[in-house]
């Protein structure tokens, strides 16, 4: 049975409370484990021809845009050739991309969160702000499962360690796998497919060198500019050039923001509890302080 290995990272921030970024991004990247020692090879031999160090840990933010950085790659035409070669790599490489998207301006309307809720209240509250990152993993984790049993596989998740967010990402896992007694039939099977085929999910800090988590990351980045409105008509860089074909290895060429459908057939029992915390904090407070406020 053939092991594979999913990597995914995120771009823009789950936390319901801000509102600096509407959209939270998840971006994966599946490969079978002999195929990702070839890809590890070759983005070592990317780094070389671009005067980066193979130890050194590749970020698209510290890449075209931080200026601080040492990663930073300043001259506009080195920059061309190597987003040029990433989209030659992500082109002809063995994988399979995908880039999932959550429009928290719809969640809050589902959540019937009031403009500048700050999920206040005690510890499990708190964590109610990052639904999105739940929500995410959750459809991951069985898209994922499904990809493993079409391909008659077992998998390992590897992500990006975020300190605390780690946190979210096992209890998404463990509750995507765990039966509840409202599950339908279809669920249930979905489920099991889940502890069949994903034996393992692991962190990695940002010291650790995954080619497919820094391939990721550049895919998230992209994914959080096109959002943004930020891919320039003007490209010395070549990001939107890069983005372009990197877009035509995604599933229909574009990332996928799910519906209220989606978002309800994942946890509709959630939904339902986070609005109740927020309707009895509202009908609390009313008469002594408005927790939108602050």
């Amino acid at each position: 049975m053939a092991e594979h290995t999913l990597y995914f990272d995120e771009s823009g921030i789950a936390n319901l409370a801000q509102h600096r970024d509407r959209y939270f991004i998840i971006s994966t990247l599946s490969v079978e484990a002999n195929s990702d020692y070839e890809l590890s090879g070759y983005l070592k031999h990317l780094k070389r021809r671009y005067g980066f160090r193979e130890s050194d840990t590749l970020h698209a933010f510290e890449l075209f845009e931080n200026e601080e950085s040492p990663s930073y790659i300043k001259d506009n035409a080195r920059c061309k050739k190597f987003t040029e070669s990433i989209a030659e790599f992500i082109d002809n490489a063995p994988f399979e991309i995908y880039a999932y998207v959550i429009d928290k301006s719809l969640l809050r309307k589902m959540l019937k969160t009031p403009d500048g809720y700050k999920f206040k209240g005690g510890r499990k509250h708190a964590e109610d702000k990052d639904f999105p990152y739940e929500i995410l993993t959750k459809r991951i984790v069985f898209d994922y499962a499904n990809y493993l049993k079409k391909n008659k596989g077992m998998g390992l998740i590897v992500a990006e360690s975020r300190g605390n967010a780690d946190s979210v990402v096992i209890k998404s896992f463990n509750e995507a796998q765990s039966n509840i007694e409202t599950d339908k039939p279809a669920i249930k099977t979905r489920k099991q497919h889940i502890r069949d085929r994903i034996h393992s999910i692991c962190f990695a800090n940002k010291k650790s060198v995954r080619p497919g988590l820094e391939l990721v990351d550049i895919i998230s980045y992209c994914v959080n500019l096109e959002l943004a409105g930020k891919i320039r008509t003007r490209d010395p860089k070549g990001i939107r050039q890069m983005w372009h074909r990197i877009k035509k290895k995604l599933p229909k060429e574009t990332y996928h923001i799910l519906t209220k459908t989606e978002i309800n057939e994942l946890n509709k029992d959630k939904i339902y509890k986070i609005s109740e915390r927020i309707q009895g904090r509202l009908r609390e407070f009313r008469d002594l302080v408005n927790p939108t406020v602050g």
